[in-house]
């Protein structure tokens, strides 16, 4: 596959290891469950939220954003770009379904330079899309069915390994973390097998009793192979 490149970009940021991301939805708020990720040394937290208000939206990030200056860690937001740029984020995550990243990059203009732009992507082909469009890195999933996201495409392990070959011929300078349905036991193929710079973690860290530990748990594991 030939892909013609619109724009070089810079290597990306983007922490290796372990890309966490918030949810209210066990038993804490974004806040609780960014600062618990940041406590067990998590370096890349990125903040979802689908269904609050934009004021509640930005206060939690304006607070979540401080944290993660103060912990040396790279503050990411999905899909709200207005949210990303009042609140002074590190970059934006942008799925299949949101806003193209053609008319993001129109809207925000020089305020996207040095910017991580992170687009979830489910095959070769929306891989080099993306990254033709300026994408510095890429989701790829959902590798597992997951509770997180329930209608997103299950690409399965086929599919992670089509997303990592065609990148790792083409444009190994471009990082994947693989997302979706990840645990624990998951770790060491992600890493060793497919190659991945990351994975993201949702209900495995923040669903269990103790997430700071599980966290740091994720990260031990990825580090010793």
């Amino acid at each position: 596959m030939q892909v013609l490149i619109k724009n070089r970009h810079s290597l990306s940021r983007i922490p290796e290891g372990i890309y966490g991301i918030t949810s209210n939805a066990y038993g804490m708020d974004n806040v609780d469950s960014a600062r618990a990720l940041l406590a067990a040394g998590i370096k890349v937290v990125q903040y979802r939220e689908k269904k609050a208000g934009f004021d509640t939206k930005l206060a939690e990030c304006e607070v979540i954003r401080r944290m993660c200056k103060d912990a040396g860690a790279m503050f990411i937001v999905n899909d709200d770009i207005e949210l990303a740029r009042i609140s002074s984020a590190d970059g934006i995550h942008l799925g299949q379904k949101d806003m193209p990243l053609e008319e993001a990059k129109a809207r925000l203009g020089k305020w996207l330079e040095g910017k991580e732009i992170g687009i979830s992507v489910a095959n070769a082909m929306q891989s080099a899309k993306a990254i033709d469009e300026g994408a510095t890195y890429l989701g790829a999933g959902a590798v597992f069915p997951n509770n997180t996201k329930e209608d997103s495409e299950v690409i399965g392990l086929e599919g992670l390994a089509e997303i990592m070959g065609f990148v790792t011929g083409k444009r190994p300078e471009v990082p994947v973390v693989a997302i979706g349905g990840i645990k624990y036991e998951h770790i060491r193929d992600m890493k060793t097998g497919y190659r991945v710079h990351g994975i993201a973690v949702i209900s495995g860290i923040l669903n269990s009793a103790d997430p700071v530990a599980e966290a740091r748990r994720y990260s031990a594991a990825w580090n010793s192979f």
